[in-house]
């Protein structure tokens, strides 16, 4: 994400969400997949887990997941927080805009605008701290049908549908 500062109470953030083709995990998604999925953009979370990092500076750090026990039996808890959302379908300017990644590859990228939220001045000092992150987005996940696909015979899973969660 870019950190754009034009109002005191939001920090503007342009997101390269995910890019298109095969990804370090061994998962694909095409183009017309992820325009599928693009109305389940529209005010999702940015979320994160801070924690200090090597040098001892507060950072963001993994999705961050705590097993619970209770009455529905043992699960996994999110544990990370709320910093910001995705704008609107109207105001995210979902669109796809081509990149060159560290291994030197150009990738197709989803681009989509949102806010952090400044009153959690954790993740606005990091924001401002370091202008860009690296960090990962979340699928929906808690029902059968939140997405959908086929593993290939090198092992690569392909995406047929899928939704937004964080």
């Amino acid at each position: 994400a870019d950190y754009i500062q034009d109002d005191s109470r939001f920090t503007k953030v342009k997101i390269w969400l995910m890019h298109t083709g095969l990804n370090y995990n061994k998962s694909i998604f095409d183009k017309e997949v992820v325009d599928a999925a693009l109305p389940t953009l529209e005010y999702i979370p940015i979320v994160g887990f801070i924690e200090e990092n090597k040098a001892g500076d507060d950072d963001f750090s993994n999705h961050r997941y705590t097993i619970v026990k209770d009455k529905n039996g043992v699960r996994r808890k999110y544990i990370g927080h709320a910093y910001g959302t995705i704008l609107s379908s109207e105001d995210n300017d979902a669109h796809y805009e081509l990149r060159v990644c560290d291994d030197g590859i150009e990738r197709e990228f989803l681009v989509c605008n949102g806010v952090i939220w400044n009153m959690f001045e954790d993740a606005s000092d990091i924001m401002e701290r370091d202008v860009v992150k690296n960090h990962s987005m979340e699928l929906k996940q808690d029902t059968s049908d939140s997405y959908d696909g086929y593993e290939d015979d090198d092992g690569n899973f392909h995406f047929t549908k899928f939704s937004f969660r964080a």
